[in-house]
């Protein structure tokens, strides 16, 4: 950790593979919506912790910043930590938290978050105040709301969801048949390229016979 440039850290796949782990190992292990699951814990038991894990992440969004040691050691894994509990807890049929965080717009959100997690960074780099735009930041927050949205919407639409369906297992296989057909052209091509022309002898014999 070098604290005037903490970015090996923060950026680093090593550095950062515990929040990914966490996640997975919650996403095999906890399954309450699925019959026959085996782990009983209260609903009421898991709001208390979800509570105390978003006061955790509120903590950590204002009091923490980027050259903090304490934000990587022992930080970041507290907020994965956090973040795991929380979805713990709203991913149970029988807490509130699953209400709440079940409402139709949140849904939407929740849906094309990795979108707009991707596309935020790009629109607000080219929509800088004062910079790329001469607005204040009010409108220019509106702006990049809505086309971080707009982008998000697009993609889920046209790239996700598609993918989510097969597309590219169609495309592979489509690509396959084309690429299997053009080497049947080509051993084709390539056979009758080597047959020998008939001679000229044989050529005067067939069109004598013709004739005849």
């Amino acid at each position: 950790y070098n604290g005037n440039d903490p970015s090996r850290v923060y950026y680093g796949t090593d550095t950062r593979a515990a929040g990914l782990l966490i996640g997975a190992a919650l996403a095999v292990l906890w399954r309450p919506w699925t019959p026959g699951f085996k782990v009983k814990v209260s609903p009421r038991a898991l709001e208390l912790a979800a509570l105390g894990a978003g006061a955790i992440l509120v903590w950590a969004f204002w009091r923490w910043d980027e050259f903090s040691s304490f934000t990587y050691r022992p930080g970041l894994q507290l907020v994965s930590l956090a973040s795991a509990v929380l979805v713990a807890a709203s991913v149970h049929p029988e807490t509130r938290l699953h209400a709440v965080l079940g409402w139709k717009p949140l849904r939407w959100i929740g849906r094309r978050s990795y979108g707009i997690y991707l596309w935020h960074w790009p629109v607000y780099v080219v929509t800088r105040p004062g910079i790329d735009l001469g607005w204040s930041s009010g409108p220019t927050l509106v702006l990049r709301l809505g086309l971080t949205l707009l982008l998000a919407e697009l993609s889920f639409r046209y790239v996700e969801e598609p993918i989510r369906r097969g597309a590219l297992g169609r495309l592979g296989t489509r690509f396959a048949a084309r690429a299997r057909t053009a080497r049947a052209y080509s051993a084709g091509a390539r056979s009758s390229a080597g047959r020998p022309l008939p001679s000229r002898s044989c050529s005067r014999w067939v069109s004598s016979s013709e004739a005849s």
